[in-house]
């Protein structure tokens, strides 16, 4: 069994732009927003691609991977004074704020759930 969740895993983590752009999409199609979602989503949304860009900045060119393998070197510096994962939680964040936009009930909780158990398993996977 550990064999198939390594190999999904690497799958995932290999193809996770295009995972979670069909996430994003998914809750897009039943999206009911509002301007009260919107208004709340925003400060949410800023928070976390600020994030984001931040540990980019940080990481360089090692953060931008296809090889399903732990880095060799640790950061830190920057948000990885304080968080382990930044990234990771900033994807949370930007899908939390996504969510809060489309404004789907019971759609943001389950795609919510998805996108962090796939985040901690691919990120499983790294480490």
């Amino acid at each position: 069994m550990g064999d198939f969740f390594e190999v999904l895993a690497e799958s995932l983590f290999r193809h996770r732009g295009v995972v979670f752009f069909v996430l994003a999409l998914a809750s897009l199609l039943v999206a009911d927003p509002s301007w009260f979602s919107l208004m709340l989503a925003m400060p949410l949304l800023a928070l976390g691609c600020g994030l984001r860009a931040w540990a980019f900045q940080h990481l360089g060119g090692g953060g931008r991977t296809r090889q399903p393998r732990a880095p060799t070197s640790r950061v830190t510096s920057g948000p990885y004074q304080r968080l382990s994962h930044p990234v990771y939680l900033a994807n949370v964040i930007i899908s939390l704020a996504l969510l809060t936009a489309a404004s789907p009930r019971l759609w943001a909780a389950l795609v919510l759930a998805a996108v962090v158990a796939l985040s901690y398993l691919v990120l499983g996977w790294r480490e």
